[in-house]
């Protein structure tokens, strides 16, 4: 994990908690994260990374499953 930038201390220490103590980013995504604040930025480069990286097939069943166009 490397974050340039002002309050860096302030961001990186969820991250770090998440790697020492093995917590998913499904689990940081559900965490309350205090609003408008700093903090809020991790919840959303959770989100991206995940969306970056996942399967590319899953990707292509979920758009089949949700919108309908699986013969429904």
């Amino acid at each position: 994990m490397t974050i340039v930038g002002e309050h860096t201390g302030e961001l990186l220490a969820e991250f770090v908690l998440a790697m020492k103590q093995n917590i998913g980013l499904n689990k940081l995504l559900g965490t309350i994260h205090i609003y408008p604040a700093m903090a809020e930025a991790n919840k959303y480069v959770a989100g991206v990374w995940k969306r970056n990286h996942a399967p590319e097939g899953s990707l292509r069943g979920l758009a089949v499953f949700t919108t309908g166009a699986g013969g429904e």
